[in-house]
């Protein structure tokens, strides 16, 4: 794909070539965040080349060339192995990487190859991104949503967002994960829940757990099934629905499991999929899942499910039995 997304930064894509790249980017969150990378880098250099030179900016497939991108999985495979980097973190070292190279080769000082900048990431009009931050938590980004965060920060488990965002926290009982909005911040210790916030309006809808929001100098805890509305000067009101995830209908296709008993992991897929799963044992159903699924089939999820809890499955036409 590097020819591809070279050419495409370069406008000199086919028809037939630009939806091969769509559909490889389409694949799995890490080729989305190895194409957004690229964009980024491409940007930066083009910046970096335009403050040497007052003529038209070079093309990007020049930049590209002066910059030895295609050394990029080559620096990526030397950053330290005694951490463990999500996709974003590994994507902010081996671009500082990369950059320093292309510094180097554009005449100035390179940029620190171990000081991370914030990650942000930041999606079009009809689009969305599921993105895993290094502490295990899963985000889905919703159209023109916008969400940053820091690497480096020591320990601390904040993001910052504007638009709309799904969160599936990874559990953590010492820190916890909070969202900061303009209008007010949703800070939990683990659980799942989606956060609109405009500049105005904030909304947000818990799935599981619990969640402390605080606006207009008012705090509420929200519950599982509950809604939550607030604004800049109006205190958060709760408010009980029968199921909040039909709210959620954008997240579709996306299901994360957090040490999440077979039970609710079977409800939730009952509930997308349309089938009926029979779990036959009580301590079975007990067991808890720890995983996350996006776009795939039925037979995929319910599969790789049983092998996480060291059962059988049968599939049927109605739906599927576990047993142990």
């Amino acid at each position: 794909m590097e020819d591809l997304i070279t050419r495409s930064l370069a406008g000199e894509l086919s028809s037939q070539e630009a939806d091969q790249l769509s559909a490889w980017r389409s694949e799995s969150p890490a080729n989305e965040a190895y194409y957004r990378r690229r964009i980024q880098l491409w940007e930066w250099l083009s910046r970096a080349d335009r403050s040497n030179d007052t003529g038209p900016p070079p093309r990007a497939a020049e930049l590209i060339r002066r910059s030895g991108i295609r050394a990029f999985r080559g620096v990526q495979a030397e950053l330290p192995r005694s951490r463990r980097w999500s996709i974003a973190a590994m994507g902010a070292a081996a671009a500082a990487a990369v950059l320093a190279i292309a510094g180097s080769r554009l005449g100035r000082d390179p940029p620190p190859t171990r000081r991370f900048a914030p990650v942000e990431f930041v999606t079009a009009t009809a689009e969305v991104a599921t993105v895993r931050l290094d502490d295990g938590t899963v985000v889905r980004l919703g159209p023109e949503s916008r969400l940053r965060f820091d690497e480096g920060t020591g320990g601390g488990r904040e993001v910052w967002l504007r638009g709309r965002a799904f969160f599936a926290v990874a559990k953590d009982s010492i820190r916890p994960f909070t969202v900061h909005t303009t209008v007010g911040d949703a800070r939990a210790l683990g659980t799942r829940f989606e956060l609109q916030a405009d500049g105005t309006r904030l909304r947000l809808v818990v799935v599981e757990g619990r969640v402390a929001l605080t606006a207009a100098s008012q705090r509420v805890v929200v519950g599982a099934n509950q809604v939550s509305h607030a604004g800049p000067s109006e205190a958060p009101s709760v408010m009980n629905v029968d199921d909040a995830g039909l709210l959620l209908d954008w997240v579709n296709g996306l299901f994360v499991f957090n040490d999440t008993p077979l039970s609710q992991v079977a409800l939730q897929l009952e509930r997308h999929f349309g089938v009926t799963i029979v779990i036959g044992d009580s301590s079975l159903a007990r067991r808890t899942v720890t995983a996350w699924f996006q776009e795939q089939s039925f037979d995929g999820v319910l599969q790789s499910v049983c092998r996480a809890v060291a059962a059988s499955c049968s599939i049927n036409e109605r739906g599927a039995t576990i047993r142990p």
